[in-house]
């Protein structure tokens, strides 16, 4: 038998992805206070402690590459500092951190 409303598995599957999408922008968004995770753009010219540097925020740990960097977020208007001085993303360190398995994001300046 076949199905009389093949739009509706459409709709149940956007759906699912959307609710899904819109977890994880919620779940990566920053706090306005605490640790934030720094992404710098790999064709950028300045690293991810070079843009933390330039918005007045301290800088908590780093990857080798230096291409993302933790902070403290310690003053209002920090992250969008971060996005002014050229951070393609800033998120929650911890649920970045979960999600990407970095062992040096929790630690001190590597």
């Amino acid at each position: 038998m076949e199905d009389q409303h093949p739009t509706r598995w459409g709709f149940v599957g956007g759906y699912f992805v959307a609710v899904c999408l819109l977890m994880i922008v919620a779940i990566l968004q920053p706090v306005s206070s605490g640790r934030v995770a720094v992404f710098a753009a790999p064709w950028s010219d300045r690293s991810a402690v070079e843009i933390i540097a330039a918005a007045g925020g301290s800088i908590v740990s780093t990857s080798e590459s230096g291409m993302i960097a933790m902070s403290e977020a310690d003053h209002s208007g920090f992250v969008s500092s971060l996005y002014a001085n050229g951070a393609i993303f800033v998120g929650s360190a911890v649920a970045i951190a979960a999600c990407l398995n970095l062992p040096w994001a929790t630690g001190a300046i590597q």
